[in-house]
């Protein structure tokens, strides 16, 4: 399952995708590998310890499709910046 989230970015709210597991709506979380995104992303590895933590505002919908993934976030568009 993949969803679509807005979370915080440096001092910005930022739109994108990210699998379902990744995000945490009862503590507000959204996690994201620091390295290797591409096969985390597509495989749907559930976080590590060392991965990067944003506030979440929201999950907007999901889907079991990673179609508005691929277009999304595999392009390069919808990744946190480090």
């Amino acid at each position: 399952m993949y969803a679509r989230a807005v979370w915080v970015e440096h001092d910005k709210e930022v739109e994108g995708s990210a699998p379902d597991n990744w995000i945490d709506v009862d503590n507000k979380t959204i996690r994201w590998p620091k390295k290797g995104e591409k096969a985390a992303f597509l495989n749907q590895h559930p976080p590590n310890d060392d991965w990067m933590t944003f506030t979440l505002v929201k999950r907007k919908i999901t889907s079991e499709s990673d179609d508005m993934e691929k277009e999304e976030n595999v392009a390069g568009s919808g990744y946190p910046s480090c």
